[in-house]
C-alpha cells in the first residue's frame, strides 16, 4: 500500500485469529478496542459461491442504490453522490472492467453504503434480498447490531482517512484491502474536519499525498498496516480512524456496524463519544440494546 506516513511511526501488523466455536474469547478481544483479523469468516455464507454480478443483477438489480466516482487520486468522492439501479450499475462496471477499459473512455466509479439489513432507528434498507446470502457471525451480538452494508467497486478505489462511531467488521469478499489505522489517542495529529457537518467522520489529511506545510503534525501520529484477503474479517473499534485502498479489478465487500456499549459514552478522548450524543437515535439505541 502506497501511502505518505512516516514509515518509521509504523507499529505493524495486527493480530490474526481462526473463526472458532469459542465465540466467547472472540467477544472478549472486541472488549480490548484493539483491531484484530478473523479468518474464514465467510465459511458458511452462500454469498461465497453465489454472488457475482450476474447473480446481483438478477437479484437485486432493480433496486435503486447511490454510487461516487472516483477522483485522481481513486478517493471516493461524496461531493456529488448520485442515483440509478443497481442493474445500471452493474452494466457499467462490466464494461470498464471489459477491454475497452484500457482506453480510460470509462469513470470509475464505485457503489456506496447499500444496505442489506438496517435497525429501525437507522438508514432505509436498499438490497434487503441480499441478508440470506451472509450468516451474521454469532459473536456479533444481535441485539446492537445497527447496519450491513455492500460495497463495490471496480477496483483501486481508496477511501479518505475517518472513523466510524459504530463497531464494525470489514469483510471483502471479492479482492483484497489494504487498511491503515490510528488509535483514538492519535486523533490530536489527524486533523479532524469541523469545517462541514456532514464531513466531522473524516480527517481533512489525504495520507496518501500528505501536504506536510498544512498539517505537520501528521508526522507524529503512530498507525497500524495490515491487509485482509477474501472471507476475513478485521476489526475495527468504534473511534479508529481507517484509510482503505481495494485491489484492482473487481472488488466486492460486507461491512457489519454493531452499536456499542453504554459504558463507551462515557469514554475521554475517542472522536466517536462526541458524534454518539450528537445523534439521539444513536445513544438512546446503545442504551436501550444494553437493557434488552
Amino acid at each position: 500500500m502506497k501511502h505518505d506516513l512516516c514509515k518509521e511511526n509504523s507499529l505493524g501488523d495486527v493480530c490474526k485469529f481462526e473463526f472458532t466455536k469459542n465465540y466467547d474469547s472472540i467477544k472478549e478481544m472486541f472488549g480490548i478496542s484493539r483491531p484484530f483479523i478473523i479468518k474464514k469468516v465467510t465459511h458458511d455464507w452462500p454469498a461465497k459461491a453465489l454472488w457475482n454480478l450476474d447473480y446481483l443483477n438478477q437479484k437485486v438489480g432493480h433496486r435503486s442504490i447511490r454510487y461516487g466516482r472516483l477522483n485522481n487520486s481513486n478517493v471516493v468522492s461524496y461531493d456529488a453522490i448520485e442515483s440509478q439501479t443497481l442493474g445500471d450499475f452493474i452494466n457499467y462496471l462490466k464494461k470498464y472492467l471489459s477491454k475497452n477499459y484500457i482506453s480510460k473512455k470509462y469513470e470509475k466509479l464505485y457503489l456506496i453504503t447499500s444496505r442489506l439489513m438496517s435497525h429501525d432507528k437507522a438508514r432505509s434498507v436498499q438490497l434487503p434480498e441480499l441478508l440470506r446470502d451472509i450468516n451474521i457471525p454469532p459473536f456479533i451480538p444481535f441485539n446492537k447490531l445497527w447496519e450491513i452494508n455492500m460495497w463495490m467497486g471496480c477496483g483501486g478505489n481508496r477511501s479518505n482517512l475517518h472513523f466510524d462511531p459504530e463497531e464494525n467488521l470489514l469483510i471483502p469478499l471479492f479482492g483484497s484491502k489494504k487498511i491503515i489505522l490510528f488509535p483514538p489517542n492519535q486523533s490530536k495529529f489527524l486533523y479532524q474536519n469541523n469545517s462541514k457537518k456532514t464531513k466531522t467522520l473524516e480527517s481533512c489529511v489525504d495520507v496518501f499525498d500528505i501536504d506536510r506545510k498544512k498539517f505537520p503534525l501528521i508526522d507524529k501520529a503512530m498507525y497500524w498496516q495490515t491487509e485482509i484477503s477474501e472471507g476475513e474479517g478485521l476489526y475495527i473499534p468504534a473511534g479508529w480512524w481507517h484509510a482503505i485502498e481495494s485491489s484492482d479489478y473487481l472488488n466486492i465487500a460486507v461491512n457489519i456496524w454493531w452499536l456499542v456499549k453504554s459504558r463507551f459514552l462515557l469514554k475521554k478522548n475517542n472522536p466517536a463519544v462526541k458524534r454518539l450524543w450528537q445523534k439521539d437515535r444513536k445513544w438512546l439505541s446503545i442504551f436501550l440494546s444494553d437493557i434488552i
